[in-house]
């Protein structure tokens, strides 16, 4: 039996190189045609399925995520960024995409809004799933699916993805 820091997981779904508003005492209210300025931000790698990997790597265990990014300078960094939080990435790059890229920005009422850009999440496949899932799937014990319902195209495949998994080693969760 393993230990549990021992223990690994593949995390897969969405990703994004999120661009940040951090300064959340200011409020602009965006209007058309108009600039608000925010000053200062941040640049992370998001989406659920990352977070996910990060906890998991908070508990000991190691995580690989499994994702689709373009063959540009954005995927690039969210690579970097990934393998600079311990998370092993295991992208399918593609030259026909370009990476998601997200702003998020506070409004004046707290909430939220969110701008995508790119088309690299959209285009994920069961068969980009399969070209890398053979690459860590007898290095894994759990998986998790995340950002599942923006990626529609890949609902039907989810269950032979799972039972695939299951079969491999262990158990696994979704």
């Amino acid at each position: 039996m393993k230990q549990e820091q021992d223990k690994s997981i593949l995390s897969m779904g969405t990703m994004y190189l999120d661009f940040n508003s951090a300064n959340n005492s200011y409020r602009g209210i965006i209007r058309p045609n108009g600039e608000v300025v925010h000053g200062r931000y941040e640049i992370s790698a998001g989406g659920s399925a990352l977070v996910f990997a990060r906890a998991a790597i908070a508990q000991g265990m190691r995580a690989h995520f499994l994702g689709k990014a373009g063959m540009d300078e954005m995927g690039d960094i969210i690579i970097g960024k990934l393998k600079g939080e311990g998370i092993i990435p295991a992208i399918v790059r593609s030259p026909d995409v370009q990476t998601n890229i997200n702003a998020n920005v506070m409004g004046e009422g707290g909430d939220t809004y969110y701008q995508s850009f790119g088309n690299a999440n959209q285009s994920f496949s069961v068969n980009d799933i399969n070209t890398k899932l053979g690459e860590v799937i007898d290095e894994i014990d759990f998986l998790y699916l995340g950002g599942c319902y923006k990626l529609s195209t890949l609902l039907p495949a989810l269950p032979d993805i799972i039972a695939r998994v299951k079969k491999s080693r262990y158990q696994s969760y979704y």
